[in-house]
């Protein structure tokens, strides 16, 4: 017995053992996985400051070209090119931006996934709620400084767009001031007018794809939060309702107990009762036997017997007659017993638990305080409840 329980501590402390280094390994990846979001993330940035920084100096070096050569064809060449570089650069920076949201929402769905399992597997248990709780703390916070992140390279986009707008009004007021370039001048606003146009329809498309992603995610989110809370109270509901099963049939069996135990004092009472009648009526008889003798010695020599009590061995009172009001009880033999238990196993085995009951019941009565049939009981009443 002890050899197996020190085998079943062994097991669980390596299950537990196996478990936190589930649960270490876990966590090493996770900080892994953000660490290099975050470097990549930190990359792009850079990358596209150094873009960024390489684009508006040779705008402002072929600016200055342009600028002092003052001919028409360079303007709208310096105009188509201008528009092409932005138009690239807004494109490859919605690409990237793009990029990095899809990923960064592929991770975050993936690390998601992987806790609520974990999550899933352990609801039981507090430990893991409170670990959960955490992980997903820290992806909302890890969310929230990406968002923070993309919100100020928006701002910093929008304050080079606006920069580059007002450079670009610049430009128009000197080139409207040139009356031979004032149709080309015209021209060229119109059409930067709906590239514009198309740009802002574009980032405004994009913008509400975005935000409609977000709403999604935090629906998600929303949804499996409540889902773990319904499924924590159905686990609280579940044990507080075994907690009282549990009571109740400990109850129960107290009860049977009691009441077999006051029976077997009963039995134990009466039987003492008899034992003490029948010592009596056997002094009785005794002193009746005494008496005849005595009396017989006496009449010894005139040949005459005097009965004594006459018609007593016909009384019904007599110990051991037919009807008689002091006669034992004979208690019941282990045979019917035995055969009583095989008879309730039996249905048992065959999950007829509503029949088999009252044949344990009528063991205990054969066998009072019997723990076989006080057990039997007690597990047909679990699952009879079920």
């Amino acid at each position: 017995m002890a050899q197996e329980k020190a085998t079943a501590e062994k097991a669980a402390q390596d299950k537990l053992a196996q478990e936190k280094a589930a649960q270490e390994k876990l966590s090493q990846e996770k900080a892994a996985a953000e660490k290099a979001a975050q470097e990549k993330l930190k990359a792009a940035q850079e990358k596209l400051v150094q873009e960024k920084a390489t684009a508006e100096k040779a705008a402002q070096d072929k600016l200055a070209q342009e600028k002092a050569a003052a001919e028409k064809a360079a303007q709208e060449k310096l105009v188509q090119e201008k528009a092409a570089a932005e138009k690239a650069a807004q494109e490859k920076l919605a690409q990237e931006k793009a990029a990095s949201e899809k990923a960064a929402q592929e991770k975050l769905a993936q690390e998601k996934a992987a806790a609520e399992k974990a999550a899933q597997e352990k609801l039981a248990q507090e430990k893991s709620a409170q670990e959960k709780a955490a992980a997903e703390k820290a992806a909302q916070e890890k969310l929230a400084q990406e968002k923070a992140v993309a919100e100020k390279v928006a701002q910093e986009q929008a304050a080079a767009e606006k920069a580059a707008q007002e450079k670009l009004a610049q430009e128009k007021t000197a080139q409207e001031k040139l009356a031979q370039e004032k149709a080309a001048a015209e021209k060229v606003a119109q059409e930067k007018a709906a590239a514009e146009k198309a740009a802002q329809e574009k980032l405004a498309q994009e913008k509400a794809v975005a935000e409609k992603v977000a709403q999604e995610k935090a629906a998600a989110e929303k949804a499996a939060q409540a889902k773990l809370a319904q499924e924590k109270a159905k686990q609280e509901k579940l044990a507080q309702e075994k907690a009282q099963k549990d009571k109740i049939a400990k109850e129960k069996e107290a009860k049977v107990l009691a009441d077999a135990k006051a029976k077997v004092d009963e039995e134990k009472a009466q039987k003492e009762k008899v034992a003490q009648e029948k010592a009596e009526a056997d002094k009785l008889a005794a002193e009746k036997a005494a008496a005849e003798k005595l009396a017989n010695e006496n009449n010894k020599d005139s040949k005459i017997i005097t009965p004594i009590n006459s018609g007593a061995e016909s009384t019904t009172d007599k110990i051991g007659s037919g009807d008689a009001k002091y006669s034992i009880p004979q208690a019941l033999g282990a045979g019917k017993y035995k055969e009583t238990i095989k008879r309730g196993d039996e249905l048992f085995k065959m999950k007829r638990y509503a029949e088999a009951k009252p044949v344990y019941e009528e063991a205990l009565k054969q066998k009072p305080a019997d723990p076989y049939s006080i057990a039997k009981l007690a597990e047909l009443d679990k699952l009879i409840k079920k």
